[in-house]
């Protein structure tokens, strides 16, 4: 489950929103204390499937990349 480099990137309309460690102790902090807590595996590959998500509302994705360095 190593990787040489675990650092997540969130960019939105060309600014970086959010920066964190994939398994650092701040992602497990947060991971911990939400509604995924109980889901034995969020978080925890490298690899897999991305979801979007909404809550409720019409949502349009539009250009979206994933780019691993």
């Amino acid at each position: 489950m190593s990787a040489p480099n675990q650092r997540v990137e969130h960019w939105l309309n060309g600014a970086k929103i959010l920066e964190y460690d994939w398994h650092g102790p701040a992602a497990r902090s947060l991971i911990a204390q939400s509604k995924f807590s109980s889901e034995p595996r969020f978080m925890k590959e490298i690899n897999g499937h991305l979801a979007l998500q909404h809550h409720g509302v019409e949502v349009w994705f539009k250009n979206v990349r994933i780019t691993r360095f």
